[in-house]
C-alpha cells in the first residue's frame, strides 16, 4: 500500500491500527512523500528519545521543560510527545517547547523527528495483522507539514522500503534466535589481532562478546547497540567467519 501511495504521488494519511489495537500510527503523506509519523502504545520511540541521542541536552534538562508544562488537560494516552497522535498546535508539543526553550535548534529538532519517524514507519511495517484506512485529503495536520515546527520532512518512501525489507531479514534472525537461545562462539585464533581485521568499533565489540554463552540480548546490553544493529553484525561475522552459530545441547541433537 505505501509503495503505490508513493507511486501515485497521494497526499493524505494513512491510519494503521494493530489487531490487538494497542498500537496505532498516522503516516502523513504530501506528494507520495513521507512528511511525518505519528503514534500510540510505542513509549520506547518518544520524541525525547531521540533528542537524546543528538547528545545536546541532557535527561534533566528535559524533564525539566516537560514539567514545566505542568498539569494541563491532556488527551487519553498522551505523554506530552510528539508521537502522541493527537494533533495539538506546536508549541504545545515537546519539540516546541525544547526549541522555545532555547535547548535545541530547528534544525536539530527536524533530525530528531527525523529519526522517530522512520523507526515509527518500521515498527508499522512489522506489525503481522490489523487494519489501514487512507484518507485522501490537502488539509493536512498543521503539526506534520510547517517547516517552523521541524515538520515537512519530505522522506523518499521508495527508499524507506527498501531498507524496511532489509530490515524484515534481521528482525527474522533475531527472532529466530531469541526463540532458539542461540549463541554466537568466536573463531579467532588467540593470537590473532582484531585490528588487523578492519573492522568497525561495533563490530569488534560485538565479537569480543560472541564467547559461547551470551545470548544476542546479552551482547546488545553489554556493547549498547541496538537488538537489530547487534543481528545485522553477526550475520556479516557469520559471512566472514569469523564467528559461528551455536544451539543449545538439546535443540542441536
Amino acid at each position: 500500500m505505501l509503495s503505490l501511495l508513493a507511486r501515485q504521488c497521494q497526499t493524505g494519511i494513512l491510519r494503521v491500527v494493530a489487531a490487538s489495537a494497542e498500537r496505532q500510527f498516522e503516516l502523513v503523506l504530501r506528494g507520495g512523500q513521507l512528511e511525518q509519523a505519528v503514534a500510540l502504545g510505542l513509549p520506547s520511540l518518544r520524541l525525547g528519545r531521540f533528542v537524546l541521542e543528538l547528545e545536546t541536552l541532557r535527561q534533566p534538562e528535559l524533564d525539566a521543560v516537560d514539567a514545566a508544562r505542568g498539569k494541563r488537560a491532556r488527551p487519553t494516552g498522551e505523554d506530552g510527545e510528539e508521537q502522541t497522535g493527537v494533533p495539538m498546535d506546536a508549541d504545545q508539543l515537546l519539540g516546541g517547547r525544547l526549541v522555545a526553550a532555547g535547548l535545541l535548534s530547528r534544525d536539530e529538532l527536524r533530525q530528531a523527528l527525523q529519526r522517530q519517524t522512520i523507526e515509527l514507519l518500521y515498527e508499522a511495517l512489522r506489525l503481522p495483522s490489523g487494519r489501514f484506512t487512507f484518507i485522501r485529503t490537502r488539509e493536512l495536520p498543521r503539526w506534520a507539514v510547517e517547516p517552523d515546527s521541524g515538520a515537512a520532512l519530505g522522506l523518499d518512501l521508495e527508499a524507506l522500503l527498501l531498507e524496511g525489507a532489509r530490515r524484515a531479514d534481521g528482525w527474522y534472525q533475531l527472532d529466530l534466535d531469541t526463540t532458539e537461545g542461540a549463541v554466537y562462539v568466536s573463531t579467532l585464533a588467540p593470537d590473532q589481532e582484531l585490528r588487523q581485521l578492519g573492522l568497525s568499533q561495533g563490530e569488534c565489540a560485538v565479537l569480543l562478546l560472541c564467547n559461547g554463552r551470551n545470548s544476542v540480548g546479552e551482547i546488545a546490553k553489554q556493547s549498547r547497540l541496538a537488538l537489530l544493529d547487534v543481528s545485522r553484525t553477526l550475520g556479516r561475522l557469520l559471512s566472514l567467519r569469523l564467528c559461528r552459530r551455536r544451539l543449545p545441547v538439546v535443540l542441536a541433537s
